[in-house]
């Protein structure tokens, strides 16, 4: 299977000014995954938080016609503290098994030292740790806490490999419609430097801001996750 959405999924925001939301205590979400409108995956990912702590895992396996070709499972794990600005991240992992093979790659976050350590290929990397900066797993779920601005935003990733960044712009409101229903969303874009690369995401305004749709459009492939179901509690 094919790496998810990069950076799709890279997307959190990091506001000069926080409005810390009431946020759920746990969250069941179920993604379809799209290439060119064929289904290949599905995601599965459970978010708990207890006594200032929180844990999200994210399973994606096969679905549709590729179940025939391929075995391949995405594990993401992502642990941390809950704090005044969201989701401080202190350890991610994320493993792809298929067969005989896996692959792991992890950040260790070292917020004291403002310092990250990447673990992949067998090998170890220290970089800058910048406030704000999000994992794979967390980046989405800060939408909880943090209620997003209708402005260009900087959102900052690192994936266990690299720590990168990224500026969205606000396009629009608009409806969205997938199996979980009809949402109210804020809609939000970004073009690479060439402009080869468009990547856009669609935030459930009734639903704590959560991803409802996104969309990664590149060398004329079109990747489109879809949300099926979601709890809130």
């Amino acid at each position: 299977m094919k790496r998810i959405f990069p950076p799709l999924i890279a997307f959190i925001l990091l506001l000069p000014a926080i409005v810390f939301a009431a946020a759920p205590s746990s969250v069941k979400a179920t993604y379809e995954m799209y290439r060119n409108n064929i289904l290949f995956a599905q995601i599965e990912e459970t978010y708990t938080a207890e006594n200032g702590k929180y844990q999200i895992d994210s399973i994606a396996n096969p679905a549709g016609m590729l179940t025939l070709i391929s075995k391949d499972r995405i594990t993401r794990l992502s642990k941390g503290t809950i704090t005044q600005q969201g989701l401080r991240p202190e350890f991610f992992e994320e493993k792809r098994t298929g067969g005989d093979k896996e692959k792991i790659r992890s950040a260790s976050f070292d917020w004291a030292n403002q310092k990250i350590a990447l673990s992949f290929d067998g090998k170890t990397e220290t970089a800058a740790l910048e406030p704000g900066t999000q994992d794979w797993g967390s980046l989405f779920y800060q939408f909880l806490f943090i209620t997003p601005k209708k402005e260009n935003v900087k959102v900052t990733i690192a994936d266990g490999k690299k720590v990168e960044s990224y500026l969205f712009r606000f396009t629009d409101e608009m409806n969205v419609t997938t199996d979980a229903g009809k949402f109210e969303t804020l809609h939000y874009a970004r073009s690479d430097d060439k402009g080869e690369r468009k990547t856009e995401i669609w935030l459930a305004k009734q639903k704590s801001f959560f991803p409802v749709r996104l969309v990664q459009e590149e060398d004329g492939k079109v990747l489109e996750q879809r949300l099926v179901a979601l709890s809130l509690n």
